[in-house]
C-alpha cells in the first residue's frame, strides 16, 4: 500500500472531529477530477485537525490510489494513515426505483430514531414503504441490513461534509440521491452538513429538485461553484456562497503514483518523454468531422508555435487501454498530418495528470477539469462545448477568471474561428497578472478555514461565531474575438445552450415517465398475484400518496442534444442578431 502524503497535522486523537467526506471515488473507472476534488477536500480537513473518514464506491481501490487505512479505527490509531472508509449506500439509476429507495429509507431512519425500542431488521422490512422496494441491486432483508448499519456509521460522524462534483441534477440522479440518503441520516441523527463546491442542474426534474432542495437546506454551510448554480439557490431562498472548484488548489504530492494498468501500458515511460512545449488535449466526445477539424486545429498549433499535441485522458480503466477519453484522442491522432508529432497518454493517477496540465503551454479540452486545473495554473484554454451541461460548469469556472469567453460549441470547430480563439487566448497570457488567480486561491482558503472553523465549533457555544467568507469580486471578462464576430458566437452559443437545455429537461422527464411506468406495470403484477392491494384510483407512489399515471415524453437518445442536431441554427443566430 502507497504511503498517504495526507497526513494530518491535528490535534490529539481524542479531540479529533470525526468528519465524512463525500466524493465519487474509488469508481471502477477512474475519474481525474472527482478523485482531485474529494482528495483536495479531505486533505484540507485532515489537516486542519479532523479525523477523515471517505465514502467510497471501492475500499480497496481507494486505499491503494490514495494510501489511506482501509478502516475508521486504524485511521484513528495509526500514523500517517488518517482516512478511514466508508461504502456508499448504492442506488438504483431508474428514476422511479432511487424515489422509491430513498422514501424506504426515509422511513428505516424515522423507525431507528423514534424514542422507543430499536426496531429489528425484520420488523423494519414489513414496513409498507420497504415493501415497495424493487429488489435492483439486494434482496430485501440484505437492503434493509445495509440500510441500517449505513445510517449507524453517519450517526458516529461530527460532522459531514459533501465534498465537490457536478452531480447534483437528473442527468446523474441516482448520485443525487445517494448524497441525499447520506444527508438525511445525517439530519435523524443530528450530525451537522456541509456542501462545498457544487454544480447544480441544469437540468432537474421536479422530484430531483425537491430532493435537491431539501438537502442544501439541511446544511449549515452551501459553496457553489458558478453564477448559474448560485442563482438556483437563491431563487429558493437557500442560503449559498460562490467559491470555485474544490481541486483548484490541488496538489500533487506522489507524481511518480501510478495507477494499476494492464500489462504492457507504459505510462511512466511516455511521461519521461513529453515534449517541451505542448498543447495538453482532453476530449471525451466528438464526431469524425469534428476529430479531423481538432486535427486541423492542432497542425496549426504545431505549425505557428512548435506546441505539440499531448493527448491526456481524464476518464478510462486503467486495465483496459481502449476504454474512456483514448477512443476520442486516438479518432483525433489519426487524422493529424504527418509532420505533427502526437503523443497519447492513458488514463493517469490525479497527481500525474495535474502534473501534465500545469506543464503545459496551452489545453483544449471538452472536459471540465481540465480547464480548472489549467486557469488555476496561468495556462491559457480553449474549452469545446459538447452540450449545456458542459456550458455551464467550464464557462462557469473560466468566468471567474475573466476567461468565460473561450468557450466554443464543437458543433462551430469549421472555419476560422477556433484559430482566433487560440490567437487571443494565448495573448490575453502574456499580459495577465496573478493576481486574479491568487484572489480565487484565497477564496477557497477562506472558504476551507470558515469550514473547519464551523466543525471544530459545531458541539460548542461558540460554533456561531465565525464569519461567513464576504463575496468576491466578479472579473471583467476578456474578449476572445473582434466585434461584430464576438456577438455572432455568443448568439450561437446562447442558442446551443438553450437547444441542449431543452432537450435534456424533456429526456429527463421522458426517463422519470417511463421508469414510472414500468414501476406501475411491477406494481400492478405484484397486487395481481397477491390477490389486491392496489387502488382503484391509482397506483402507490414514491411517497405513498396515490400517483396518476404519468405522460409520456418521447425519449432522446442522450440528455443533451449537440447543436448540430438542430437544423437551420446558422439562421435562427442570424435571426436573433437582427433582432
Amino acid at each position: 500500500m502507497a504511503e498517504n502524503n495526507h497526513s494530518s497535522t491535528a490535534l490529539p486523537v481524542t479531540e479529533a472531529p470525526r468528519v465524512l467526506v463525500i466524493g465519487d471515488i474509488g469508481q471502477h473507472t477512474y475519474h481525474v477530477g472527482d478523485e482531485a476534488m474529494t482528495i483536495a477536500s479531505a486533505a484540507a480537513l485532515s489537516e486542519g485537525g479532523a479525523a477523515v473518514t471517505l465514502m467510497t464506491r471501492d475500499v480497496d481501490h481507494s486505499a491503494r490510489y490514495i494510501g489511506a487505512a482501509v478502516n475508521h479505527e486504524a485511521a484513528q490509531h495509526e500514523a500517517g494513515t488518517p482516512y478511514g472508509y466508508l461504502l456508499f449506500l448504492l442506488f438504483p439509476w431508474a428514476p422511479a426505483e432511487r424515489e422509491l429507495t430513498l422514501a424506504a429509507f426515509e422511513c428505516v431512519l424515522t423507525e431507528l430514531h423514534a424514542d422507543r425500542e430499536r426496531p429489528s431488521t425484520a420488523e423494519l422490512s414489513v414496513l409498507p414503504q420497504v415493501q415497495a422496494l424493487p429488489e435492483v441491486l439486494h434482496p430485501l432483508a440484505q437492503t434493509v441490513e445495509r440500510m441500517v448499519e449505513f445510517a449507524d456509521a453517519i450517526a458516529t460522524m461530527d460532522a459531514v461534509v459533501v465534498s465537490g462534483g457536478g452531480n447534483l441534477n437528473s442527468r446523474y440522479g441516482w448520485l443525487l440521491y445517494e448524497r441525499a440518503a447520506a444527508v438525511r441520516a445525517a439530519e435523524h441523527a443530528g450530525v451537522p452538513v456541509y456542501v462545498t463546491g457544487q454544480s447544480l442542474g441544469p437540468v432537474l426534474n421536479p422530484e430531483d429538485a425537491q430532493v435537491l432542495e431539501r438537502m442544501l437546506r439541511t446544511a449549515r454551510s452551501v459553496t457553489v461553484r458558478e453564477h448559474s448554480s448560485l442563482a438556483w439557490c437563491r431563487e429558493r431562498g437557500i442560503d449559498a456562497r460562490l467559491s470555485v472548484d474544490d481541486a483548484t488548489d490541488y496538489l500533487p504530492t506522489s507524481p511518480a503514483r501510478t495507477l494499476h494498468y494492464a500489462e504492457g501500458i507504459p505510462a511512466g515511460q511516455a511521461l519521461n518523454e513529453l515534449p517541451e512545449h505542448y498543447v495538453c488535449v482532453t476530449v471525451n466526445e466528438c464526431t469524425d468531422q469534428q476529430a479531423q477539424q481538432i486535427a486541423h486545429l492542432l497542425d496549426g498549433m504545431w505549425r505557428e508555435h512548435d506546441y505539440a499535441p499531448v493527448f491526456l485522458s481524464h476518464f478510462g480503466d486503467p486495465q483496459n487501454p481502449e476504454s474512456g477519453d483514448i477512443q476520442a484522442h486516438q479518432r483525433i491522432a489519426e487524422q493529424l498530418s504527418p509532420s505533427t508529432p502526437a503523443t497519447l497518454l492513458p488514463i493517469l493517477h490525479a497527481d500525474q495528470s495535474i502534473t501534465v496540465h500545469r506543464a503545459a503551454a496551452f489545453t483544449l479540452t471538452s472536459r471540465y477539469h481540465p480547464a480548472v486545473f489549467s486557469a488555476a495554473a496561468g495556462i491559457p484554454v480553449l474549452a469545446l462545448v459538447p452540450d449545456a451541461f458542459t456550458q455551464m460548469r467550464v464557462g462557469g469556472a473560466l468566468s471567474q477568471y475573466g476567461l468565460g469567453e473561450f468557450t466554443l460549441p464543437l458543433g462551430m470547430l469549421a472555419g476560422g474561428v477556433p484559430e482566433l480563439m487560440v490567437a487571443a487566448a494565448l495573448r490575453h497570457a502574456a499580459v495577465a497578472s496573478d493576481a486574479r488567480r491568487t484572489e480565487l486561491l484565497e477564496v477557497l482558503r477562506t472558504e476551507r478555514a470558515y469550514l473547519l472553523a464551523q466543525i471544530l465549533g459545531s458541539d460548542t457555544e461558540t460554533s456561531g461565531e465565525a464569519e461567513a467568507p464576504a463575496p468576491f469580486p466578479a472579473a471583467e471578462q476578456t474578449p476572445a474575438l473582434p466585434e461584430p464576430l464576438g456577438a455572432t458566437v455568443r448568439a450561437a452559443r446562447d442558442l446551443f445552450t438553450e437547444t441542449s437545455l431543452t432537450a435534456g429537461f424533456e429526456w429527463a422527464m421522458s426517463d422519470r415517465a417511463h421508469s414510472w411506468d414500468a414501476e406501475h406495470r411491477r406494481q400492478l403484477e405484484r397486487a395481481r398475484a397477491i390477490g389486491g392491494g392496489y387502488s382503484a384510483h391509482g397506483v402507490h407512489g414514491a411517497h405513498g400518496a396515490e400517483e396518476t399515471h404519468p405522460v409520456a415524453v418521447e425519449s432522446e437518445s442522450s440528455s443533451e442534444a449537440p447543436a448540430e442536431t438542430n437544423p437551420g441554427l446558422l439562421a435562427r443566430v442570424a435571426r436573433r442578431l437582427r433582432g
